[in-house]
């Protein structure tokens, strides 16, 4: 088990994407495992059963003991959960694409030369810089050699295409 995270505000986009950087997916299993990031040793999540498939076992298992009823067995709740994880990753990425289409849709309609503010939050493996657009919540590559991370920059749209997820900006330091 790792160490839980320092305590602290992380308010700055830097640093929630650094955060964010060392999570591990959600995983759902049968045994108890511990939470990474709250440190501690046994954790179950649920949340609204219409939410996620994994929460709607959790309810339902939750609901029969507390009823003095018999569960699913741990097989079943293993099967079930093999066909959940079998599209997950693929609707995750679906919704991640949708949701930076509409985003880069909205950009594309306050046209060339509009003006938005983003923080570096950190280098790119193949050169440049991931942008935090605070407006649009949303990250952007950008190609610059006078920022670092955390520098807060002022960003010019010098064009937009949401249907390849690309956006073309100019960055300067605020």
């Amino acid at each position: 088990m790792r160490p839980p995270l320092p305590p602290g505000l992380y308010d700055a986009p830097v640093q929630i994407h650094a955060l964010l950087r060392t999570l591990q997916p959600t995983q759902v299993a049968l045994e108890p495992q511990p939470h990474g990031v709250l440190g501690l040793e046994h954790y179950v999540q649920v949340t609204s059963p219409l939410r996620r498939a994994g929460d709607l076992l959790a309810h339902r298992q939750i609901l029969a003991h507390l009823r003095g009823q018999t569960g699913l067995t741990a097989e079943t709740l293993r099967q079930r959960l093999r066909e959940i994880d079998a599209g997950q990753h693929q609707r995750r990425q679906w919704q991640r694409r949708g949701e930076r289409y509409f985003k880069l849709l909205w950009l594309a309609g306050r046209g060339v030369g509009a003006q938005l503010a983003g923080q570096v939050v950190r280098p790119l493996e193949r050169g440049g810089w991931l942008v935090w657009l605070d407006a649009l919540a949303l990250e952007v590559p950008v190609r610059s050699s006078s920022v670092q991370v955390g520098d807060g920059v002022r960003c010019l749209v010098r064009g937009v295409h949401p249907g390849r997820g690309e956006v073309d900006l100019q960055i300067e330091p605020r």
